[in-house]
């Protein structure tokens, strides 16, 4: 009688742990983007990598280091490290040029787009309900680009740019995720990241002041945590009950974006918001629901 209870208990902290996990990962975006007014955002994100991969080394010789490196598929947790590198570059170019709701916005199409691009690439395919929702998410990208604002901001391609990386790196996991533990996945990314953006940022130098510095390494532990956290989520309770939870990114976004930098988002990004959660709710839902259908 206490399991189901005890069960109950363990999603419903699964689903509190992911909605955490999304909450640093925007207090992480928020420490670099203030770091990136005073230094370049090569360095930004190699100092940001550097501390999460030292805290990874850590973790991996406290336990087994083997679980962190042996891989299955090293030239493609290269290619993963490099799009990750590339989504952090985007992100923080994004977040010096737009506010963080629509920021945002934007980015969470990535898991639509990852929908779309993995029928092709992995195999799975994509049923026309599910079609429906990615057309709907991406109508809601739309409308948070603001077409009809007096100006179109060409800094709009970046998040559109962050996007399509994460779409990449999410399908790249997926595939990678079928043979390799988490804990592999989560360092090979840190760790090819830390490399691509170190080669960047040995062309393009520019170090940030102590204080700088010290919010880097808070960002750094940031990410750490809230990777823990996703990773612990994902692994106690059904991804259909923890993968919406990603989407209350927007509502932090947008309270963060308000109480520390005084942005209040238009109509257009709440309403395009709205409906790119929307959409991916309905799809994490649709496809969870077909694959309780396959497994019966």
């Amino acid at each position: 009688m206490n399991a189901p209870r005890t069960e109950r208990r363990t999603v419903v902290l699964a689903a509190i742990a992911m909605t955490t996990a999304v909450l640093v990962f925007v207090i992480m975006d928020s420490l670099m983007r203030v770091v990136a007014r005073e230094a370049s955002v090569a360095v930004v994100v190699f100092v940001r990598n550097a501390v999460q991969v030292a805290a990874l080394v850590i973790w991996a010789l406290a336990t087994d280091w083997k679980r962190f490196v042996v891989t299955r598929h090293p030239w493609l947790q290269i290619v993963r490290g490099l799009c990750l590198a590339g989504t952090t570059v985007f992100a923080v170019l994004a977040l010096m040029h737009l506010t963080l709701s629509q920021t945002y916005a934007i980015a969470l199409s990535a898991p639509l787009l990852a929908t779309a691009i993995a029928g092709p690439a992995l195999g799975e395919p994509t049923k026309p309900l599910q079609w429906l929702f990615i057309a709907m998410g991406f109508a809601g990208v739309l409308i948070a680009l603001d077409p009809g604002a007096p100006f179109l901001s060409l800094a709009l391609l970046f998040p559109l740019a962050l996007a399509g990386l994460n779409a990449i790196y999410q399908v790249l996991t997926r595939h990678t995720g079928r043979t390799d533990p988490m804990t592999v996945l989560l360092f090979h990314a840190s760790f090819w990241a830390l490399v691509a953006s170190g080669i960047g940022a040995l062309f393009f130098p520019g170090l940030p002041s102590a204080y700088g510095f010290g919010l880097l390494v808070i960002s750094g532990l940031c990410g750490v945590a809230s990777h823990i956290m996703l990773v612990w989520a994902f692994t106690h309770a059904p991804a259909a009950v923890v993968s919406p939870m990603s989407y209350s990114q927007i509502i932090w976004a947008a309270s963060i974006g308000l109480l520390v930098f005084g942005e209040v988002p238009t109509l257009t990004t709440l309403i395009g918001s709205a409906i790119v959660a929307l959409a991916g709710i309905l799809l994490i839902v649709t496809s969870a629901r077909r694959g309780a259908t396959r497994s019966d």
